[in-house]
Formats: structure tokens, sequence, C-alpha cells
């Protein structure tokens, strides 16, 4: 059988142009300048994504500029419905006979509420969201040259990631498993 794995940040959706969104009316807010914002993301992203990371982050911004715990969700809803699609992925994934799965990392909350504004999972047979890296979800999942999930076995994967370290030790470990960049299906 055949299953598709597609990872969300930036292979799905355009991630990074939300990112950039988030952090400038962060700073609008709160009276600063969108560096400074992406320097406190940073510091708060080096301490680990796991789940509630963005609670964590709000927090920190809670903190250091006396706001009130809650303002940052508004700001995330109001931003997460204008995040674009990337069509060429989400063509392909239309038009693929496989079980779909939307295999993503991060925040669990904050994953799924993008999922759900933007209405993906319409698109999808199934999401997996972890908080741990991919590659170790994988390893919990892959036995003889197969995919088991939910006690069916898919030997035909690919997976559409625009990590490259992540693809590459997928094609290094796993090299029966078909991995596509995003930008080859442009």
């Amino acid at each position: 059988m055949k299953l598709l794995l597609i990872d969300l940040d930036d292979t799905l959706i355009d991630t990074t142009s939300h990112k950039r969104h988030v952090f400038i009316q962060l700073a609008k807010i709160l009276h600063v300048s969108v560096s400074q914002v992406e320097e406190l993301y940073e510091k708060q992203k080096e301490k680990g994504h796991n789940n509630g990371w963005i609670r964590d982050f709000e927090q920190l911004l809670s903190d250091i500029f006396h706001k009130p715990v809650g303002f940052l969700s508004p700001i995330l809803r109001q931003t997460i419905v204008k995040i674009p699609l990337n069509t060429h992925i989400v063509n392909y994934v239309k038009k693929s006979d496989a079980y779909k799965v939307i295999f993503s990392y991060g925040d669990l909350e904050y994953q799924n509420l993008k999922i759900s504004l933007l209405e993906l999972e319409k698109e999808v047979d199934e999401l997996i969201i972890t908080p741990e890296y991919k590659m170790k979800f994988l390893h919990t999942v892959i036995s003889d040259n197969r995919v088991i999930l939910n006690n069916t076995e898919y030997s035909d994967v690919t997976i559409i990631d625009n990590d490259q370290a992540f693809n590459q030790d997928i094609k290094r470990q796993y090299p029966w498993i078909t991995v596509i960049d995003p930008n080859d299906l442009v």
C-alpha cells in the first residue's frame, strides 16, 4: 500500500511568511522593532520546541512587556487564516492515490490550530503531529522496509519535506523511502 507523508510548515503552507506577519504585529503591539521580537523568538526557540512552547513564548513576552497572558492568541488566529498554501503541494496531494498524512513536528496545539483554521484536514486521511523530532517518531513505526500505522503496513512510502537535513537522514537510513523536496514539485 502507498503512504504519503507531507510536512506542514514551509512545505504544505508558507510558515515563513506567517512568522513574519506575527512578528510585525507583535512589534506594533509591544512598541519594539521586528528584530527585537525575532531575537526573543530565537531565544525561546533555543530552549526547544517542546509541546507548549508557544505558551512559553507568550509568557516570556508577557513577563517582559507586562501584557496579559492570552494576548498572543488573537494575533495567531488573525494571521493563520492568511497563511498562503503552497498550491503545487496541495495539488500533488489531491492527485495522489496514497494514504495521505500531514506529518509535522512542533507544538501540538499550534499545529492543530493551523490545520483547523486552514481546513487542511479535508485534504488528508490522518494527522500526525509529534512533539519530538520526526525521525525519532519514524523509527518507532518502521519495521522491515515498511511503515506501520494503525495496524496497516505501507511499503510504498513517499515523504514531502523542506528540511534538507531530515531528507538526507531519510535517504541514508531508509533508502527505500522516496523523498521529495517541495521545490521539485514547482
